[in-house]
Parts: structure tokens; C-alpha cells; sequence
């Protein structure tokens, strides 16, 4: 098949000789469509009328889109296709009309009816062939999808680099990617200008057609070739004249793939009775750039007890829900893939939950030096009918510096001693939780160094370590009491 044309692109000739030519080569092989009017037969008389149909085509409840393959089987074979141009019809009652022209011979059974490669239901149910039958058969099929036609350009098959009024070649692969028949034109473009198009390919379910074009230039240069399909387009650059090799536009980066993480979980109570259930809520993303698929699971003191699998558009994020049933009291430690969503306490049905609060503080060390610990006692009550643990934090102005963990039993008591270290000095108030244990004063850090004092040594009288009156003093009394001995 060859295409001729004399067009001229900015002005210099871009075919030498005005030839473009199309090699097709299908790597699943060619589909052969009957003559119409005549199956082989053994028979020495003409071939019998075919017959004809018309009708409309539905797919998942709406009009079949234009472009939609239409096929014809009798026996195991198919005898016709048709690629409607209408929506939601193929072919028509009046002469002119399209119709499916199915050849046949007497005593073929039931005609059955595709798709798009796709078995369809048909009305009236079942269809007989009749040498020149023109029968109305409406035809219907539900969600089959759409097929896929991608195009890739074969740079090692292609011949891209050529001198002046040489023929340079650009070879393709047209793949349908997808699991039904479909159609598309495909369409050879030089520097935006069209230079051959196929109309109506088409291409069985994962079928893949090699095209090769095949164009004379005359003018040094790059020239940007694209060959299209209805879904997808690949460009290179063919090099007339040049030394270098040409280039290749670079390759789309490819999207980021999907990345479905847990970013939250939280439970609708913390404490419930025996036998009651309680929500587990889990923010699931995907930060990626493609949709994807993940498991979420739901775990209980480290062991998965449900789990559910989660889709996620891409750069989106989704809401998971588990309801879980507890049948025996106590602590749990509850996460969904491994991010903690809280503990549940579970109690006896009727008891009252632990209720664990801190009724006295005191400090014990209320002057420190600045980078020493304040030592401080607490009492905390439960008066809950269940035990519990209670977090006892030490706060020092406003600023959480120790915590611990207090297990208290039912109707009890308990103390607990904290202790933490500052830094800043001055006075500081001190709360256990939100009960008041007193202040800590912090001085700065006193040097053990204590230096020397000249006037100690002699005084101006000469008596070592004493001033002039405290040594008149300690003669006067020296005197008494030797008077008093005598």
C-alpha cells in the first residue's frame, strides 16, 4: 500500500519523490474476512444467498460508542464482522444499509453473535441461518471494558539516521493491551503533517501489529515522525545529513507507584463491659502517583484478629472500620498495622470501670542547686470497682519532666515517687497530674573553693587570728579567773 503526496513542510520538500510507503505486519497474525456471498462448498451450484442482519447493540445498559466489532460466527467459525459507524446500531433495515452478510449453507446451525470478541445475548434468543434471512437481532452485553491500543516505536528496527534523498524507515509496535477486540485508526505523522493513516485497524484481544513506514527526504535536518493510535502517540527524530546520531525525545518519567500507608487510628471507647463491641476507625493514604491496593489488619496485644483489603486512588486516602466483640475483662493494646489506636479496658458487665485519680502531692527536696533532681510523693485513689493503670505525670511549670505508670486496684490506694531534674533557677511551681505538691527554689551551683582573707592572719596587735577588742576581752577574762583561784 503505498501513499503519494507532494506536500511541502516550512517551506522544503520532506518526501524526495512524494512516496510514502506502509508495510503492516500483525506478530499475532492477520484476521482474513470472508467474500461476501460464498462458503467453500462441495457442491458444483452457486453459493447459496448469505444472510443479513441488523439490530442494536447495548453494552452495560447504554449504546454501543461508534467503532464497536460486530462478528458473525456459525459453527465455531467466524463468516462476517462489522465496525459500526452509528451509535448504539449496527448496520440497517433499508437496501442501502450496512448489514451483517453472513454466508452459509443449508443445514448450519444457530448464528451466535460477538461483541467486541464477546459472546452477546441476543433478541429473539435463538437465530437459525436462512440462505437470504434479513433478520433484526438486537444484541446486548454487559461491562466488558474498552480496549487499549498502545504504540512504541521500535528505535533499533527503525533506520533514523539517513543523507539526503535517502529513505529513512520508523518501525511500531500497536499493541491492545486490554482483554477485548477493539479499533482504532493508526496515522504516521512527519513535523505535525500526516502522511498515511489506516482506518478502522482492528485488533484482537492482546493482539500486536508491527507497522513500518518507509519515507524518502530530500533536505538535511530533524524531522520529528509520530505515529498515533485513538489511545496513545510515540515520536522520534529522524536525522537527514548529520554526523551525530539523532535524538530521541526522552521518555515521560514514569508515575510514582502506589505507597498505601496507616496515618491514624483511634478507638470510639476506651472502656466497654464483657460481651460489648467497640469501633477501631484507621486513616489509610496513598502518597504515590498510582492507584493501588493494600491489606489492613487489625491487631490485638500484637496479634491480627480481622482484617480487610482497602483500594486507594492515587494521591488520595481512605476510612476503615473494624468492629471488634470482647468476651473477657482486662487491658488491650489495640493497632491496625502496627500503629497504636489505644488501650480498651474491657470490665464486668455491671462493675463500675477503674476511676484512678491523684488526691495528694507533696514535694520532698523543696531547695535544690540547679541541675539536681526535685523528689516528689503522690497518692492516687481508685474509685472504680475494676483495677486500672493511671500515667502520673510530674509538671514543672506547665512542663511535663518525669511520668510512670500506676497500677491501682479496685477501691485501694496507691503512692508513687517522681523525680525530675531542673535546670533554671529561681522558684518553681510543682503539680503531680493537676494537684499541687508545693514549690522547689533552685540556686545556682556553690563553689567548694572558699578564698583566703588577709585580715584573718595577724591583727594590728599581733595576736594571730583576733581583732584588737576580742583580745582585750580575752585578757580580762584571763585575769578573773585567776583572781578567783587565788
Amino acid at each position: 500500500m503505498e501513499w503519494n503526496t507532494d506536500s511541502q513542510l516550512g517551506g522544503r520538500p520532506v518526501v524526495g519523490m512524494g512516496t510514502v510507503m506502509l508495510v503492516l505486519v500483525l506478530a499475532a497474525g492477520m484476521m482474513v474476512l470472508p467474500i461476501a456471498g460464498g462458503v467453500a462448498t462441495a457442491d458444483d451450484g452457486p453459493p447459496e444467498v448469505p444472510a443479513a442482519y441488523y439490530g442494536s447493540v447495548t453494552i452495560d445498559g447504554e449504546p454501543a460508542p461508534e467503532d464497536t466489532i460486530i462478528t458473525a460466527v456459525v459453527d465455531g467459525e467466524e463468516r462476517d464482522t462489522l465496525v459500526t459507524d452509528e451509535l448504539g446500531q449496527y448496520g440497517g433495515p433499508s437496501v442501502d444499509d450496512d448489514k451483517l452478510e453472513v454466508p452459509g449453507t443449508t443445514g448450519d446451525g444457530e448464528v451466535t453473535f460477538l461483541v467486541n470478541g464477546v459472546e452477546a445475548e441476543t433478541d429473539p434468543s435463538n437465530v437459525e441461518w436462512e440462505s437470504g434471512d434479513i433478520e433484526e437481532v438486537d444484541l446486548e452485553v454487559g461491562d466488558i471494558g474498552e480496549a487499549f491500543i498502545d504504540v512504541e516505536i521500535d528505535t533499533d528496527a527503525s533506520n533514523l539516521s539517513v543523507d539526503p534523498n535517502e529513505t529513512a524507515t520508523v518501525v511500531a509496535d500497536l499493541e491492545n493491551t486490554e482483554d477485548v477486540k477493539g479499533v482504532s485508526d493508526a496515522t504516521f505523522e512527519l513535523d505535525g503533517e500526516t502522511l498515511a493513516t489506516e482506518d478502522e485497524q482492528v485488533f484482537e484481544a492482546g493482539e500486536t501489529e508491527t507497522l513500518e513506514y518507509s519515507v524518502e527526504l530530500a533536505d538535511e535536518g530533524e524531522f520529528e515522525a509520530v505515529i498515533s493510535t485513538t489511545d496513545a502517540s510515540d515520536a522520534v527524530i529522524i536525522g537527514v545529513g548529520e554526523d551525530d546520531p539523532p535524538s530521541v525525545p526522552p521518555a515521560p518519567p514514569d508515575d510514582e507507584p502506589a505507597n498505601i500507608t496507616v496515618t491514624e487510628a483511634d478507638l470510639s471507647a476506651t472502656t466497654i463491659d464483657e460481651n460489648k463491641s467497640v469501633d477501631v476507625t484507621a486513616d489509610i493514604e496513598n502518597t504515590g502517583e498510582e492507584a493501588g491496593e493494600a491489606g489492613v489488619s487489625l491487631e490485638v496485644d500484637g496479634g491480627v484478629v480481622d482484617s480487610q483489603n482497602v483500594s486507594v486512588e492515587a494521591t488520595s486516602s481512605e476510612t476503615v472500620t473494624f468492629t471488634e466483640t470482647f468476651t473477657d475483662p482486662g487491658e488491650y493494646n489495640i493497632s491496625v498495622n502496627g500503629l497504636e489506636a489505644g488501650t480498651l479496658t474491657v470490665v464486668e458487665d455491671g462493675v463500675t470501670p477503674a476511676d484512678i485519680e491523684v488526691v495528694d502531692a507533696n514535694v520532698e527536696t523543696p531547695e535544690i542547686e540547679a541541675g539536681e533532681e526535685v523528689t516528689v510523693d503522690a497518692s492516687l485513689e481508685n474509685t472504680g470497682e475494676a483495677e486500672g493503670t493511671h500515667t502520673a505525670t510530674l509538671n514543672i511549670n506547665d512542663e511535663v519532666v518525669a511520668e510512670e505508670d500506676v497500677e491501682v486496684g479496685p477501691g485501694e490506694t496507691a503512692t508513687v515517687t517522681l523525680s525530675g531534674a531542673v535546670d533554671d533557677t529561681g522558684t518553681h511551681d510543682v503539680f503531680i497530674d493537676n494537684v499541687e505538691a508545693g514549690t522547689v527554689t533552685v540556686t545556682d551551683d556553690v563553689d567548694d573553693d572558699i578564698p583566703e582573707d588577709d585580715t584573718d592572719d595577724v591583727d594590728d596587735d599581733g595576736i594571730p587570728g583576733f581583732g584588737a577588742l576580742v583580745a582585750l576581752a580575752a585578757v580580762l577574762g584571763a585575769s578573773i579567773v585567776f583572781m578567783r583561784r587565788r
